[in-house]
């Protein structure tokens, strides 16, 4: 049975695609990884911050898996905004997280 051990979710810009699989082969038995896309059509500081305004939605899109964690893995547009940011601003939206980290 996959993610016995624990579930984690991830938050990945549509851009990337190099870090699903690489947590799927990096991942130890009996966890298992989600992801969740937000779109991002440029790399720029104007096309990171409207990604932002994606990560409600792929946070609810995460929700039926039952995720233990998320991990934001938006390592240039967490850089717009701190850890402590993107925290809050999920809690204020009634998101409960246990756990958000960024990679």
């Amino acid at each position: 049975m996959y993610g016995w051990r624990a579930r984690i979710g991830g938050l990945i810009p549509t851009t990337n695609t190099i870090v699903e699989a690489e947590f799927n082969r990096l991942a130890p038995e009996g966890v298992s990884i989600h992801a969740s896309r937000m779109n991002l059509r440029q790399a720029t500081v104007r096309g990171l911050e409207k990604m932002n305004t994606y990560m409600e939605r792929a946070v609810k899109w995460l929700t039926p898996a039952n995720v233990d964690v998320i991990a934001f893995v938006g390592t240039s547009a967490s850089l717009l905004r701190n850890i402590e940011f993107l925290t809050n601003h999920l809690r204020s939206k009634r998101f409960w997280l246990t756990f958000i980290i960024e990679l």
